[in-house]
C-alpha cells in the first residue's frame, strides 16, 4: 500500500492553504476555472468501475469519485480548453460541464480520458461518438490513462488534423486569434 495521503489539517500545519469548493470557481485571478463537482450527464459515464476509497481503515466502493475536478481556460477566438487529470467522471461529462459554464465551443480536450482496462473499454465507442458528434472539439489530446485501444479509436475519428498525441513532455501552444 502507498503511504497515507496527508490530511487537510497536515497540509495547513505545514503552511499550506486548503480551500474546498463544490461549485465552479475562478483560479489564477480568473485566467482558469476550476469545475467544482462534475455532473454525471451521460448514461455510460457513471463512475470508475472497481474504484474504492479508504475512509479511516475501511475500504469501500467509491466509483463516482465526486472530488474529481477539471480545469478550463478560455482562449480568445478559439473557445474553451478542458484540462482533465483522469476523467474518472467521464471526459464527455467534463466537456459538457465546461460548455455549460462558459456557453462556448470546446477547442481542446487535453488530459487523461481513463478508458483503459476491460471494464472501462466498453465506453470507447460512446465516448468517441459523443466527442465527435456532440462536443466537436477542434483537437482531442488524450493522455496517460486513456489506453491504447481508445487512443487508436480517437485517432481513427480525429486524425490527422484534430488529433494531438499527448505524453509526458508534450507541449501545446494555444494562441488567441
Amino acid at each position: 500500500m502507498l503511504a497515507p495521503e496527508p490530511t487537510f489539517e497536515a497540509i495547513e500545519a505545514a503552511g499550506g492553504r486548503v480551500v474546498k469548493h463544490t461549485e465552479a470557481h475562478a483560479l489564477a485571478g480568473g485566467f482558469f476555472l476550476g469545475s467544482g463537482e462534475i455532473d454525471r450527464v451521460t448514461e455510460y459515464e457513471q463512475g470508475l468501475v472497481g474504484h474504492h476509497s479508504f475512509r479511516g481503515d475501511k475500504g469501500e466502493a467509491d466509483p463516482l469519485i465526486l472530488d474529481e475536478r477539471f480545469v478550463a481556460a478560455r482562449v480568445r477566438g478559439r473557445g474553451t480548453t478542458v484540462l482533465s487529470a483522469c476523467s474518472h467522471a467521464g471526459v464527455v461529462n467534463a466537456s459538457l460541464g465546461a460548455q455549460a459554464l462558459w456557453s462556448e465551443p470546446i477547442d481542446v480536450v487535453l488530459g487523461g480520458y481513463h478508458l483503459s482496462g476491460k471494464a472501462m473499454e466498453t465506453r470507447i465507442d460512446a465516448t468517441v461518438r459523443d466527442l465527435s458528434g456532440r462536443i466537436r472539439p477542434r483537437v482531442v489530446a488524450p493522455g496517460h490513462c486513456t489506453g491504447w485501444r481508445a487512443k487508436a479509436a480517437l485517432a481513427q475519428a480525429f486524425a490527422p488534423e484534430r488529433y494531438g498525441p499527448s505524453a509526458v513532455g508534450s507541449m501545446y501552444t494555444l494562441r488567441a486569434s
